[in-house]
């Protein structure tokens, strides 16, 4: 249950927000007690508090039971903890308000039964075959066909392979094997490369190599740092955005965020913000 009931923390009304969220918890506690009986009930209490001022709220957990004075000032620690764990600091003498207030009620839902691991069956009869380029150094390959319908409980496929249903295709790397369980589920698990002798370079390792660029990186190693820049960038602009007191900043956007080596030249720029900032960063 959720709720909206405007709080200044300085102004704070206990028995109104008592009031408040003990309806709430008997009202979610009579929806989950028709759907689980008399199953122990666990309860979460959450504030969204914010800087008076900002434009976003975060998740504050309510201490148990009825709130007080000593309770109201757990619930501000609680804040300044979370938002310097979330932003890096907090703002020293600045007012707090909470604007909404939830109340969730649940039960500990049973585990599933785990699904039996059930001996190999060995590899059925492919549909088909079709032809696959594998890795960076763009190799064919025939990968065999097989139509998830027609897999049963303990077939075992191993690599290169294809799983094909109506919705998604599975593919089974020549590193890989498949395995059906009890549930139906696909198990894949990861082989020795066959290729690789004790002391020597296996076919994997090989095509690896060959991907390396002059810096002894290979192309997906650059990829992954780049993708690394482009997301702190943009997590450096959605937290000006977050923690910002200027409507200005929050609802347009406009902002701009980047990294600079050393040397002052831009290596990365966030997408979120203003095109007028953004062009002139560089120089």
């Amino acid at each position: 249950m959720v709720r909206s009931h405007y709080v200044r923390v300085e102004d704070f009304n206990v028995a109104a927000v008592n009031t408040l969220l003990d309806g709430m918890q008997t009202e979610a506690a009579a929806v989950v007690r028709a759907g689980a009986g008399e199953a122990p009930l666990i309860v979460t209490r959450t504030a969204f508090m914010r800087y008076c001022g900002q434009g976003h709220e975060i998740e504050v957990d309510i201490p148990r039971g009825a709130l007080n004075a000593g309770r109201v000032a757990s619930l501000v620690a609680a804040f300044e903890t979370d938002y310097a764990h979330l932003f890096g600091r907090i703002v020293p003498g600045m007012a707090l308000e909470v604007m909404n207030w939830s109340v969730r009620v649940s039960t500990t839902p049973e585990a599933p039964p785990r699904a039996e691991d059930l001996a190999s069956r060995g590899a059925p009869e492919p549909a088909g075959t079709r032809t696959l380029t594998l890795g960076q150094a763009g190799e064919a390959t025939v990968a065999a066909c097989h139509r998830r319908v027609d897999l049963a409980p303990g077939d075992t496929i191993r690599g290169p392979a294809l799983i094909v249903e109506p919705q998604t295709t599975t593919f089974v790397s020549p590193r890989f094997e498949a395995r059906v369980d009890a549930a139906g589920n696909i198990v894949m698990t990861r082989q020795a490369d066959p290729d690789a002798m004790p002391g020597q370079e296996g076919t994997e390792a090989r095509m690896e190599r060959r991907g390396r660029t002059p810096d002894g990186r290979s192309a997906i190693d650059h990829e992954v740092m780049w993708d690394r820049l482009q997301a702190v960038v943009e997590e450096q602009a959605q937290v000006l955005i977050r923690t910002a007191f200027s409507p200005l900043v929050r609802e347009c956007g406009d902002i701009s965020a980047g990294i600079f080596d050393t040397g002052g030249r831009m290596l990365a720029q966030a997408v979120t913000g203003t095109p007028g900032h953004i062009n002139t960063m560089a120089a």
